[in-house]
């Protein structure tokens, strides 16, 4: 599956995480909202320094 923003297009590299079963319900989204959060804080905070 490619989106427009796959790695080759914008080269960042992706991790996509696609789950069978998984939509973007409640409950898939607070099983990884903490590693989302985590993930950016410490983006801003390299960024900031």
């Amino acid at each position: 599956m490619r989106s427009p923003n796959d790695e080759e297009d914008t080269g960042i590299p992706l991790r996509p995480r696609m789950q069978e079963d998984y939509d973007h319900s409640y409950r898939f989204i607070a099983s990884f909202i903490g590693e989302h959060i985590a993930y950016h804080a410490k983006a801003l905070k390299a960024e900031s320094e």
